[in-house]
């Protein structure tokens, strides 16, 4: 019986595969198939079914016909989530596709470096225009005038940087809540601004002063350790700076 059924469908195989697509098209509610044997002489064949009730629909066929440059819109691909704001290691890159390397951070210069820059004839002549006004905040806040000359020198690198020059501040005193006059910025901090030079030497008396009250005036080691320990500055050994400049100056011998 096996062979029989073998045998009829190698003979009648053709008429088989007709009789199955007939009972494929029965079941199905739309079907549109268009051939196009792209050859000379031949007619694409459409074939659609007889009993198709639905709503017609426009085919991708149709809306070629209407406006040939439109195109079939592409299928979108899923979007990754972007995490590159978020990755502290991710780095921009150049149209080039070319990683941008990070400059390198220039260090800044520690005050007593700076001042180092200085002509030697422009520190002694800043010295000399304000030792006197170091000598008087001495006798009036019990300052040492070395502690006030050293630190004018340092903060303002002798009177040649550009904070002394267009605010007239010679210690880089910032704004604060209690300051209520004028004000400069520069290197986008606030600092306190001065009229004249000697206002600002006398703000720098009131703004120190309650660092070492019980010291002698003649203990400028005191006064050096009360920088420290108070963070004057804004940089780290400053303190240890103006020990040194100190020194090397003999400032010590204006408080006398």
């Amino acid at each position: 019986m096996k062979e029989i059924f073998i045998r009829f469908l190698k003979k009648n195989w053709f008429k088989v595969g007709i009789g199955l697509f007939l009972v494929f098209v029965a079941f199905q509610d739309d079907l549109h198939i268009n051939l196009n044997l792209n050859q000379p002489g031949k007619k694409s064949i459409e074939q659609v079914p007889v009993k198709d009730q639905s709503p017609k629909r426009e085919t991708l066929t149709d809306i070629g016909q209407q406006a040939p440059d439109i195109e079939a819109p592409a299928v979108e691909k899923t979007q990754r989530l972007n995490l590159q704001p978020f990755w502290s290691g991710w780095n921009k890159k150049e149209p080039n596709d070319k990683e941008v390397k990070p400059k390198p951070r220039t260090p800044r210069k520690k005050a007593l470096a700076l001042l180092a820059e200085v002509e030697p004839d422009l520190i002694e002549a800043f010295i000399r225009r304000f030792a006197h006004v170091a000598v008087a905040e001495q006798k009036k806040y019990g300052i040492p005038a070395c502690i006030t000359m050293a630190n004018s020198l340092l903060m303002s690198s002798a009177g040649q940087a550009e904070l002394s020059k267009e605010a007239n501040n010679f210690f880089r005193i910032p704004c604060d809540q209690q300051w209520a006059g004028e004000t400069s910025f520069f290197d986008r901090t606030c600092y306190r601004a001065y009229d004249t030079a000697w206002l600002s030497f006398r703000d720098h008396s009131e703004y120190i002063k309650n660092l070492a009250p019980d010291s002698d005036p003649t203990n400028y080691k005191a006064w050096i350790k009360a920088l420290g320990e108070a963070s004057f500055g804004s940089e780290k050994a400053y303190a240890k700076q103006v020990g040194q400049l100190i020194e090397d100056l003999e400032l010590y011998y204006l408080n006398n």
